[in-house]
């Protein structure tokens, strides 16, 4: 057992007051951020013409894309910022440069490039409204989710690091999740090229597929949805998972399924998983 004497204790006590002498605002700034505020992005629109090609790059955040009106395209959202102080964390959320513009080709580039720090740092969650028509291409670089919906051009989505869900589209779907994050996407979807890091649930109301088309999953189940009448030509494969579907496919020695013929056939669908299961559903 420690004994403190008087004498010991008067220099711990006086140690302490030292600390805390030096350890005032100052000592504050070197500390995690401790304050966030959130102030509304200013709101910005574009005239386009039919059918668009629209590209969204956010460097920190979540994007949320919604079908509007035709022939206009409109980016609004919230600016987040954090720090040890409030005031500072204000500035940076109202500090968020949103570029919108429009290139010779009438392709329309919106990109946020919010300051990405860790003790003191922005992120900025974007809410933009196009065409329905749109093609649309999004792409983020920090953690942060996607969000589409009522798009019927084909979309593309690389996500550095969240959950990605399509809801209401149609043509063809490309989506990457690199570090993380699920991908879900449901409506007239007619190609298929998913890459997701965790789990993919994926409907098709299309009877029939327009090209060659794959979903991979690193971890998680991968799952297809089609319609009961649906055309083509499957793959099945499952590392670490089972192997399932409603068609009663044949199956390879090792529970797979190689060109397993649905309909009159059509364009091939690979669904493989690892560490999960790979499974093709009737809707």
């Amino acid at each position: 057992m420690t004994i403190v004497t008087p004498a010991r204790a008067a220099v711990i006590l006086v140690a302490g007051a030292v600390l805390a002498a030096g350890c005032g605002r100052g000592c504050g700034r070197r500390s995690p951020a401790a304050h966030s505020d959130k102030v509304p992005l200013p709101p910005r629109t574009l005239a386009v013409g039919a059918a668009p090609k629209v590209q969204i790059l956010n460097q920190g955040g979540s994007v949320r894309v919604t079908a509007g009106p035709a022939g206009t395209v409109r980016v609004s959202g919230t600016g987040v910022g954090r720090g040890p102080f409030r005031e500072e964390a204000a500035a940076l959320a109202r500090g968020i440069p949103v570029h919108l513009t429009t290139a010779a080709d009438g392709t329309v580039a919106i990109e946020a490039r919010p300051n990405r720090g860790k003790a003191l740092g922005a992120s900025a969650d974007l809410e933009i409204q196009v065409p329905a028509d749109a093609r649309l291409s999004i792409q983020t670089r920090a953690m942060g989710v996607v969000e589409v919906r009522g798009i019927t051009g084909g979309v593309q989505v690389e996500c550095l690091e969240g959950d990605v869900t399509l809801r209401d589209v149609a043509g063809a779907v490309t989506v990457t999740t690199r570090k993380a994050g699920a991908v879900e996407a449901a409506g007239a979807i007619t190609a298929l090229t998913v890459q997701a890091a965790g789990a993919a649930r994926i409907t098709t109301t299309a009877g029939r597929l327009t090209e060659e088309s794959s979903v991979r999953v690193r971890r998680g189940d991968a799952v297809v949805i089609v319609p009961a009448a649906f055309s083509g030509t499957v793959d099945l494969a499952a590392t670490g998972g089972a192997v399932k579907d409603d068609f009663e496919l044949p199956r390879a020695p090792s529970g797979a399924v190689v060109d397993g013929r649905l309909g009159g056939g059509g364009p091939r669908l690979s669904i493989q998983a690892k560490r999960g299961d790979a499974e093709l559903r009737r809707r």
